[in-house]
């Protein structure tokens, strides 16, 4: 650009007028919808008894559509990926912690993000520490450091590791609570669930079938180590 046209350039925006304010400072909010007031009945689409369109009638969902929401269409769809810091949608989300690392003195300090209730409550009980939710998906929480959370350190780390690893043992601790509380309902001597025998599992390993009629499926998992907190 000429060095000749920087003069008249701010000469053309001074005295060009202000844009008028697309509204008065008073913005316009939808409405909460109510949990008290009763939504009406959804319309049929179809032309089956009606004499006009739907669109001339008083109340209908294309023009009125706010007539009709409910709390849950209010609530929306959960993000792909979204942090969020309620409960809803939790049996989906995994809750972060920011646990502080080890540091030497002079050194910035830094934390990591560590899943807190994956475990099963008898197993370890949970904390109340600031956290965060992320949804429980393997590729999305290499991504969780990127977005910032406040009140937490900006130097965040996470290992998708620790979480696969508490997955699994969660796999194992619902196992072992299912196998006491069948132990305790179940009476009858054919149980739906037991151990197999020193001698039925070398069968097993030595010629790769089950030695149990009507057996549906062989589970092998390591024991759990409960851990029992006073």
């Amino acid at each position: 650009m000429s060095p000749r046209l920087f003069p008249r350039l701010l000469k053309f925006l001074q005295d060009a007028p202000l844009p008028k304010s697309q509204h008065n400072g008073n913005v316009r909010r939808r409405k909460r919808v109510s949990m008290k007031n009763s939504v009406p009945e959804m319309p049929s689409f179809t032309s089956d008894g009606r004499t006009r369109s739907i669109l001339l009638d008083d109340a209908n969902p294309i023009t009125e559509g706010h007539l009709f929401d409910t709390i849950l269409t209010v609530r929306g769809v959960h993000r792909f990926g979204g942090i969020s810091t309620n409960r809803s949608d939790a049996n989906f989300l995994i809750r972060l912690e920011p646990v502080r690392l080890p540091s030497s003195q002079g050194v910035r300090e830094q934390q990591t993000l560590v899943p807190d209730d994956v475990e099963h409550p008898k197993f370890k009980p949970r904390r109340s520490t600031p956290a965060c939710y992320v949804t429980c998906r393997k590729d999305i929480i290499p991504y969780t450091t990127r977005i910032p959370l406040p009140k937490l350190s900006p130097n965040l780390s996470v290992s998708p590791l620790c979480i696969g690893y508490q997955l699994r043992l969660r796999v194992l601790q619902e196992l072992d609570l299912l196998t006491q509380r069948l132990a305790e309902l179940w009476t009858i001597p054919q149980r739906l669930l037991r151990r197999l025998t020193s001698s039925e599992w070398q069968i097993v390993q030595q010629t790769n079938t089950i030695p149990c009629k009507d057996a549906l499926a062989l589970l092998v998992v390591p024991p759990v180590h409960i851990a029992f907190v006073s």
